[in-house]
């Protein structure tokens, strides 16, 4: 039993009964100064009285560690992007609204275009402006633009084989591989390249190679070779056949030479005998 004056609280001890403080749960010590207030309302500190957490409209529980943030909403609304309103947010694909039907923040996946969330459902179509009219198409396609696109949607289109990207005529901007793969004037044919490894030459050259495919080098004089171990000047596929200054021969790999830098190439047989030094 506590004494006149005071209340049992949960955790089993006697405090002073806040008669005077609407919506306070604990006065501690202080019966004009509430530690503790009922839900959605707030201890203000400079008074010690009990405020409303957030005065929102159809806000259903407060967050009293906030002012002015709302918890959960009263059923059939939701909470705005911010928590600082209740809101109806009926729109399909909307995680967040910012005010009645305006969303604010769309799903994964889905475009907001004009307070909207707009899923993109046009075959090959990366971007979409809205559900009927496409942006931007995935590789191998490229956009039909009607004349009228007003009121005639827009869609991707197939590029003519072997094209990885075309103009707008349907014809090749860049060929997909085996074909070189450097961008090509409106019209042109796709060509390959005399080199199989090469994945870059020009029409007027075809065999001076520019780009080479992976595991093989390119060589000042435009053709590919395989991709060398280190220190080595020459190689049979992964094997090297010459190794550079400072180091010798050794199982189809690059050693270094026991006296190097002093010594600019050594014996195989025994690398610490050097036949050139600087």
């Amino acid at each position: 039993m506590c004494e006149n004056g005071t209340s049992l609280l949960m955790n089993n001890i006697c405090s002073p009964t806040c008669t005077t403080i609407p919506n306070c749960l604990n006065c501690a010590s202080d019966p004009t100064l509430c530690v503790e207030c009922a839900l959605n309302y707030v201890v203000v500190i400079l008074t010690g009285s009990c405020s409303l957490a957030c005065n929102i409209t159809n806000c259903d529980t407060c967050n009293t560690s906030a002012i002015g943030i709302c918890q959960t909403c009263n059923l059939g609304l939701s909470l705005s992007y911010d928590s600082s309103s209740c809101v109806a947010c009926n729109i399909s694909g909307c995680l967040y609204c910012s005010q009645n039907s305006t969303c604010a923040i769309c799903s994964a996946g889905v475009l907001s275009i004009d307070s909207q969330c707009v899923t993109c459902n046009l075959p090959n179509c990366l971007v979409c402006l809205n559900n009927n009219f496409c942006a931007v198409c995935g590789s191998g396609y490229i956009l039909d633009v009607p004349a009228n696109s007003i009121n005639q949607s827009t869609q991707c289109v197939l590029c003519q084989t072997p094209c990885a990207s075309c103009y707008a005529d349907g014809s090749c901007m860049v060929c997909r591989a085996p074909y070189s793969q450097m961008n090509l004037n409106q019209d042109s044919p796709c060509f390959l390249c005399l080199d199989p490894n090469c994945i870059n030459c020009s029409s007027s050259n075809p065999g001076y190679c520019l780009t080479c495919s992976q595991l093989y080098n390119l060589t000042r004089f435009g053709t590919c070779q395989p991709s060398c171990p280190a220190n080595c000047l020459s190689c049979s596929g992964t094997t090297c056949t010459k190794c550079s200054n400072y180091y010798f021969l050794s199982n189809g790999t690059c050693a270094a030479c026991t006296n190097a830098p002093a010594c600019q190439t050594c014996s195989p047989t025994n690398p610490s005998q050097c036949t050139n030094c600087i």
